[in-house]
């Protein structure tokens, strides 16, 4: 299995998948030993995402946005706004602890109810599109564009072949902040991550580009 390297630590690139109780866990990954320094990095990382992000929900509008990855790679993005009336709400009102929505705790929002829900997410290559789980993804994306260059970049994909692709993600913002990523094997597609750890949100961070294997 192919690990990543900082200065002063390795993580395993396992599927990992850290979903609240009552999701299916695929494994979970979490190094051990890494210092104080690493964390610092990631802190240092995070408030890029602070200050980078900017969401214009006041003029949201229920448009997908396509980005082309390159190597005949595209991913089209649609969010929603935000309609608790569609969905089974608790404690997500004035910051209470733990605010659930479908009796699952939601990703991209720290307490409070989120702005918008991730509606749709697709993979296109030359074979054909492929649909995405996008379950308990909230306030995922807004105005952001693919990348800040030399900065962070949010979406890194890589197929084998047409049928075969792996695509990761880095979502939301401030303490709302995670990561997902997803397989198509031989055209079926699967969520393997979603995580708001600080672990696996550090290797998305500095490895958004999935491992290419011969």
């Amino acid at each position: 299995m192919k690990k990543y390297h900082s200065s002063m630590c390795q993580t395993p690139n396992k599927f990992v998948n850290d979903r609240p109780s009552g999701w299916t866990a695929l494994s979970v990954a979490s190094p051990q030993g890494c210092p104080l320094q690493r964390r610092y990095k990631l802190q240092t990382m995070k408030i890029i995402l602070i200050t980078l992000l900017v969401f214009s929900y006041s003029s949201f509008a229920n448009e997908a946005k396509v980005f082309d990855l390159g190597n005949g790679i595209k991913v089209s993005i649609l969010e929603e706004k935000f309609d608790p009336k569609s969905h089974k709400i608790e404690n997500c009102e004035n910051s209470n602890i733990p605010c659930r929505i479908d009796s699952h705790i939601p990703y991209g929002t720290a307490f409070n109810m989120p702005r918008t829900e991730l509606k749709e997410l697709k993979l296109t290559t030359e074979s054909g599109t492929y649909k995405l789980d996008t379950t308990g993804m909230y306030n995922a994306w807004g105005e952001r564009p693919l990348e800040y260059k030399g900065s962070i970049k949010y979406l890194g994909a890589y197929c084998f072949n047409p049928q075969n692709c792996t695509l990761r993600g880095i979502f939301s913002d401030a303490a709302g902040s995670y990561v997902a990523e997803w397989l198509i094997l031989n055209g079926i597609s699967t969520r393997t991550v979603l995580s708001s750890s600080d672990d696996i949100m550090h290797l998305f961070m500095t490895n958004i580009e999935p491992p290419r294997y011969d």
